[in-house]
């Protein structure tokens, strides 16, 4: 293991670049927004009266939906309680992002 140049990384002969890796997090975590968004609006929720159902502030829980934020798994528990829903229901697909990770 050793270091490239800024931003990557070289592991096991492949470099691994760590902006690549932060765009593919922050797809992810817009995904995620857009699939909570999606459930929250099926589930008949205004996004200010959902925020306070489940105990989040409604500018951190806006922050979620845009995919600006990464949440805590106690977070993406409570928010899959409050809509009543499987975790694969707001959470994007493992496999899209199992090949751009690598």
């Amino acid at each position: 293991m050793g270091i490239i140049g800024r931003g990557s990384l070289l592991l096991n002969m492949k470099i691994y670049s760590f902006s690549k890796r932060k765009d593919v997090m922050s797809d992810l975590t817009k995904d995620f927004g857009a699939l909570l968004r999606e459930k929250r609006m099926e589930k008949g929720y205004s996004q200010e009266g959902f925020a306070a159902y489940v105990g989040i502030e409604r500018g951190n829980y806006g922050k979620m939906e845009r995919g600006l934020v990464n949440i805590k798994l106690e977070t993406l528990y409570r928010l899959a309680n409050a809509l009543d829903c499987d975790f694969s229901e707001i959470m994007p697909a493992r496999k899209q992002y199992l090949a751009m990770l690598e």
